[in-house]
């Protein structure tokens, strides 16, 4: 059954149902081109997100490779410096040692004192006779002069 009333613009119900399918159908095609278009966005966005994760990844990876590295290197010279110092404990004397050896050094160089000062006490006292002897021999030479 065909309308063939018209209205005063000249429409029927046909050409009025005809027009608003068309008008539908654009932008439902409409509609699917922008879906479309964002799917296709977000798919770059994503592809691009992905390439700078990987490469952010790379990245991490590499410095904590080198991280670890350096502390390979900083751990081998502390062990180093702790070797050098279990060599530099066990060769010097301890406290105790030393403190005796230099006790006793000190006991005999204050013996040594004492005795050189009882040596420099009796040669003070075989000059000091030799000198009052010449002068004896002297005083007595130029007594027996003189009489």
């Amino acid at each position: 059954m065909k309308c063939v009333e018209r209205s005063p613009q000249g429409w029927t119900l046909d050409t009025l149902a005809k027009h608003l399918d068309e008008k539908i159908e654009d932008v439902e095609s409409r509609t699917k081109e922008r879906f479309d278009l964002s799917k296709q966005a977000i798919d770059a966005a994503l592809a691009a997100s992905e390439k700078a994760i990987n490469g952010a990844m790379v990245a991490a990876d590499k410095a904590v490779t080198k991280a670890e590295v350096a502390a390979e290197k900083r751990f081998d010279s502390v062990n180093e410096f702790r070797s050098a110092m279990k060599d530099q404990s066990s060769n010097f004397a301890d406290r105790a040692q030393t403190d005796f050896r230099l006790g006793t050094i000190e006991r005999k160089l204050e013996n040594f004192s004492g005795q050189a000062s009882g040596i420099s006490n009796i040669w003070i006292f075989i000059v000091g006779a030799i000198t009052v002897s010449v002068g004896l021999s002297i005083l007595a030479t130029w007594i027996t002069k003189a009489t």
